[in-house]
Parts: structure tokens; sequence; C-alpha cells
């Protein structure tokens, strides 16, 4: 009986976010790079905390140079300078001026800054000023940055180097976040030997829980091989219970389709409740997806092909890690390209092309890399996914698609 698919869209939906988050940490800001924020950050002060200059040059009262031009200077008075790092305790007023370097306090009296190449100095103690300027040019005001109170950075938000480049700035010393998930990945075959082993006949070397492993460090999570388990489900579920209390997520590579040797999901139900909850995602490659809740375990199981395994952990099983860890995921796509030629695709299926992708007459161009989901050729020469939805069998050449990086 052929057993009914679940799209790609009710998979994220209402399957992903059903693990509950990981519990929180309190973490010193300079560690935290790659955690998820379990609580807003907000602004302890005004930042700057005072008036600066943004260019170097002479500290005005605006409405004093408003007529000010090339062919009409005006003069004005200098009468001291801003020394860079120190509160300055010049007052100007409207006939004066003070010289203030980029980053500099803006002393009393002034609102605006006209930039040194729009100035000569005349003399020791007056400079002529060839360009009028609006209140506030060329400066930041005290708050302008960050206003005390307000939400520098939401629940959710990963921190990346440039987000921690903000909080280092506002002085925040520790963040509370989620910690992040520890992954368990295991490949699973009677035919799969280790990377590096000659290869005897029909055996097929380990790419997939390697490339996994990897894949998932580069996201910020905690990921560990436990290597390969025979097509056996006593050893697979041994290999699993014994690693319980280590991992949070156990992902399994091979066994999820429906022959002889597929036991997968049987392993997973004899794990704990509720059990298996998906088997069977419409995605191409990727179909016989397996995802399961046990013990407060969540089980993944993705296909044998380790292109197939591969595209399936970077669309379905890196959402559920994502919302674990206490972040929001964005199905969108990482960019917009266009078909260079038309695309076939399976009409019942969400599919996922790898292309690559040419820059042409101002667009970025998707030419596909064809191929079934176990040449790994493919992976090689491409740059990415494009998606082709559902119920739609060619994509036409000039089709806008959306883009996934690897």
């Amino acid at each position: 009986m052929k057993r009914e698919l679940l799209p790609v869209s009710k998979f994220l939906k209402d399957y992903a976010i059903l693990p509950p988050k990981l519990e929180t940490v309190t973490l010193k800001t300079l560690v935290a790079a790659g955690y998820y924020l379990a609580e807003d950050v907000i602004a302890p002060e005004n930042l700057p905390g005072f008036f600066k200059s943004r260019v170097d040059g002479y500290a005005v009262d605006a409405a004093a140079v408003e007529n000010a031009s090339p062919s009409h200077p005006l003069e004005l008075q200098l009468v001291g300078e801003v020394i860079m790092g120190e509160r300055t305790a010049l007052r100007i007023n409207r006939s004066e001026c003070a010289y203030v370097p980029t980053g500099g306090m803006m002393p009393r009296g002034t609102n605006a800054v006209v930039m040194i190449e729009d100035t000569e100095k005349v003399s020791a103690g007056t400079i002529r000023i060839f360009k009028t300027v609006k209140p506030y040019e060329n400066t930041t005001r005290e708050d302008e940055d960050y206003r005390a109170g307000e939400p520098l950075l939401k629940a959710g938000t990963k921190l990346a180097s440039h987000k921690l480049m903000g909080l280092l700035y506002a002085g925040i010393e520790e963040v509370t976040v989620h910690r992040k998930a520890r992954v368990a990945v295991l490949s699973t075959g009677d035919e799969i030997v280790e990377p590096f082993e000659e290869l005897k006949p029909a055996q097929v070397r380990d790419s997939s829980s390697y490339s996994i492993v990897l894949m998932l460090r580069e996201k910020g999570f905690v990921a560990e091989r436990l290597g390969i388990v025979k097509d056996d489900p006593e050893t697979l579920r041994k290999t699993i219970h014994d690693s319980w209390d280590r991992f949070d997520v156990f992902l399994v590579c091979g066994g999820n389709s429906v022959g002889r040797k597929d036991f997968t999901k049987t392993v997973f139900n004899t794990l704990g409740d509720p059990g298996v909850l998906v088997h069977g995602v419409r995605i191409k490659p990727g179909k016989p997806f397996i995802f399961a809740l046990a013990g407060g375990k969540i089980l993944i199981g993705l296909p044998g092909h380790p292109v197939s395994s591969y595209v399936t952990a970077r669309l379905l099983a890196l959402p559920v890690l994502v919302h674990i860890s206490g972040g929001i995921w964005d199905p969108s796509p990482d960019a917009k390209v266009t078909a260079e030629q038309p695309i076939p695709s399976e009409k019942e299926r969400e599919e996922y092309v790898r292309v690559r992708l040419e820059w042409k007459d101002g667009k970025v161009f998707a030419l596909p890399i064809l191929g079934t989901s176990s040449v790994i050729s493919t992976v090689l020469k491409s740059h990415g996914l494009v998606r082709i939805p559902a119920g739609v069998e060619l994509a036409n050449e000039g089709t806008e698609l959306d883009f996934f990086r690897w």
C-alpha cells in the first residue's frame, strides 16, 4: 500500500517545532558565538552616550554658516581644539568654531561639523568656511545608536560575530542562551566501509555521516560520529541506547525505506513513546525521511544515498536543531536565480535540483547539474540547490527560482 507523503511545508510548520527547547545557560558574551539567545538583550544606556563628530572638521552652529559657499565664504574665529577621548569644556558662540576629530566630542553651542576639506585656515585664529551645513550634519547624537531600555537583540537570535560586535559595543558582559544541541550521526549498511579502506566489489565508502557531522559543526552544533552499524536491528538499537544519555538527537543515515533490511523505523519505535511521527516527506531527493520522538530524544532517519542524506539533513533536520537550540528557522531562500535552461522535475514531489550559478547580463543564472542522488559528483560541480515546487513538471528557461546554498 502506497503511504501518504507529508508536504515539506507541513513538516516544518507542525513537526519540526514539536520538541521542547533545550535548557538555558548564562555565558560570557565573548564565548557565546553560535548560540541562540533565550531572552531579549536590552540596551543598558544611551550610546554612543555623547554628541560626537563623524568627520575631521570644525564644529559650528549650523545657523552661523547657512549662507556659506565657495563664492561667498564666511569666516569664523577658531577658539580651540577637541582632544580625542576626552570630555571637552569648550563652549562655542555663533561667530566661533573649534577643530574636532572624527569621533571627538562636540563642544556646547555647536550642532554640526564642516568637513576640513570645505574650509581654509586663514590664520592661527581664523577659519574660512566654503560650504553650508544643516543642523546635526556630520554628527552622531548621544542616543542615535542605542537608546537605554530598547531591545538590542530579540530572543531566538543567533549570536554571529556581527551580532556580538553590537553587544560588546553596548558593554553586555553576559547573555542567557539555550545550550547547543548535541547530535550523534551514524551510517547503516552491510556494504558501508570507512572512507580510506580499499573497496571490495559492491562496497561503498561512508561519506554521509562524516559530511553531515562537518555540516552541523559548521552551523554551530555539537556533532559526533558514532561510526557504521551493520544491517542488524539489535545492533542499531544497542548503538543508540549505549549513547542515549550523551546526545539530544540521533541522525541515522540509511535503512529508512521499505526494503527487507530497512530497520530504522522499527528500531525507533522500540526506543520510547510516541515513536515515529513521520515516515515519508514529499521531497526529492529524500522521500524516506523519518522523524520520531522517544523518551525526550529526537530520532531522525535520513536516506542512505549520500546526496539524499545531505540534502534532507540540510533542509529537514537542520530546522529541528535550530528550534531546540532556541532559534527561529527561516525557510526563506538564500537568493532568487533564473533558470538558464529548462529544468525537468518530478511533479508529485517538491524537488531540489543541484545547480551551478553563472553571472550574465546583470543576472544570476542557474544551470542544472543532473544526476541521481547516488551521483556524488553532482555536489562537487554545484553551488547549491534550486527548489521546483510540487505540481511543476518543468521549470522553463527564464523562470525565477528559489536558491539555497549548500
